[in-house]
């Protein structure tokens, strides 16, 4: 991983099922085109296409039964739909045209694995489970088009409530370009205004996960945007939103996860100065020192540390393969082992001359099942007996971790002001109760205060890659 704090952006336009304020539920929708039911957006109840046998077919074939509606946009801007709550087998296709002459231009069958049976159907964007529906992504739709939406019964002519959201162009979300001059208090996020000229942009932003509302709010904001007053070591988002130029507001937004750095070290003495004595990052993708359980990538061995990957062996748990920071440790735990695994640093630390000192590292993990204990810890007897000075327990409520893989790294900091005056070996240490849980760490540095005027070396240092 580099030495910068990665970011991580998404946008959840897809996301955004109610823009204005919902539409009343409609009910039975036309049995043919010609008799189809216009909607505005909002949460449709459909009765279920049972009779009528007014199923084109066109999309995909085999139905006889469908439910008809139509939507006519106002200004162009972005169509989506799902039926993901459904309790029943649904199937959709959406055409332009004329009843006459209708054109398929999205359908899908079973892409949505929500809440209902898991053969729910969803259009929007990006696609869902491309593969076999590859047509079913969001709309762009065009201003005075009239689109024509079918529920067919090819499976099930049951009842069921669907959601459709259309976002104007005046209301299209921002699109997050770069988080970046990232400090203990504070971090800068550029980002590209899609709506149109007369809408404005308001961020809300707060600790990972902070219910909306609860957060700080800045508005009529500009790229770039700085935040300001955050809290050193800890993970945000930012969610940017949009006033329409019709005066509307969207529920859609787009989010910038990023987490701050730690604060400087404080020294105890006048004239020492904090310095970075030793730097791990693993972009040489070899051990370089490191001894205890591990593994060079690409050997996997389950219960090991495995050194220079840039993915775990088990899915869920560790960093995307696709980290964009590149290559990181991370502690194999696919197995559910329970045999401990220590990973020690190449060499010790001598903190007789320094008057404090602390190790800096990132973290991530994510929580699947079993609970597991990852620690760092510190020993100033030659390794005899080892103290932990951080410790994070995956499982309990109080884990603060990544709620996903595609979340961020957690900054963490570990004080050794106990050690100072002692020479002290370090090591990463953890243990199973069969859990499921990769724990990966990243960017590790060991910082001391330095007496500016000392004769001697004040600490073994180690050098970075």
């Amino acid at each position: 991983m580099k030495k910068q704090i990665s970011t991580l952006f998404s946008s959840l336009l897809s996301l955004a099922l109610l823009l204005f304020v919902a539409a009343p539920a409609w009910a039975q929708g036309g049995q043919t085109c010609a008799t189809a039911v216009a909607i505005t957006p909002g949460t449709i109840t459909a009765a279920g296409p049972s009779a009528g046998a007014g199923a084109s077919n066109l999309c995909a074939g085999g139905a006889t039964n469908a439910e008809w509606y139509t939507f006519t946009p106002s200004e162009a801007g972005v169509l989506t739909l799902n039926s993901c709550d459904a309790a029943f087998d649904t199937r959709v296709g959406v055409y332009t045209g004329s009843c006459a002459a209708l054109t398929c231009i999205a359908e899908d069958d079973d892409a949505c694995n929500g809440p209902g049976n898991g053969f729910a159907s969803i259009i929007a964007d990006p696609p869902a489970n491309p593969a076999p529906d590859a047509n079913n992504g969001a709309i762009m739709a065009t201003a005075g088009t009239t689109y024509y939406i079918e529920w067919d019964d090819r499976w099930s002519g049951a009842g069921f409530d669907w959601e459709l959201a259309f976002i104007p162009n005046s209301c299209m979300v921002p699109t997050i370009d770069s988080v970046f001059n990232i400090s203990s208090d504070e971090a800068t996020i550029a980002f590209t205004n899609n709506a149109m000229a007369a809408s404005t942009v308001d961020v809300e932003f707060g600790p990972s996960g902070f219910v909306a509302g609860t957060g700080t709010t800045l508005t009529n904001v500009t790229s770039p945007v700085t935040l300001t007053g955050l809290m050193a070591s800890t993970g945000f988002e930012a969610r940017f939103t949009v006033n329409c130029a019709s005066g509307s507001f969207t529920d859609a937004v787009s989010v910038a996860a990023f987490a701050t750095s730690v604060a400087p070290l404080a020294c105890a003495n006048a004239g020492d100065n904090p310095a970075v004595v030793f730097f791990e990052d693993w972009e040489n993708g070899n051990a370089q020192g490191w001894s205890g359980d591990i593994t060079i990538a690409p050997a996997v061995t389950n219960g090991n540390w495995i050194l220079g990957d840039n993915a775990t062996g088990s899915g869920g748990t560790g960093p995307l393969a696709s980290n964009p920071t590149g290559l990181f440790a991370y502690w194999e735990t696919s197995g559910g082992n329970t045999v401990p695994a220590v990973l020690n640093f190449p060499q010790p630390f001598n903190f007789v001359l320094a008057s404090n000192a602390r190790v800096n590292f990132l973290i991530h993990a994510v929580h699947t099942s079993g609970t597991n204990v990852v620690e760092l810890q510190a020993s100033i007897d030659g390794g005899a007996t080892y103290t932990p000075v951080f410790q994070k327990v995956l499982g309990s409520p109080a884990d603060n971790m990544p709620a996903a893989q595609g979340d961020p790294f957690v900054p963490v900091t570990a004080d050794l002001s106990a050690f100072i005056g002692n020479t002290v070996q370090l090591r990463f240490a953890g243990t199973l109760d069969n859990g499921f849980n990769d724990i990966a760490v990243d960017n590790i540095e060991v910082e001391a205060c330095v007496c500016t005027g000392a004769t001697g070396p004040s600490f073994t240092t180690v050098p970075a890659d």
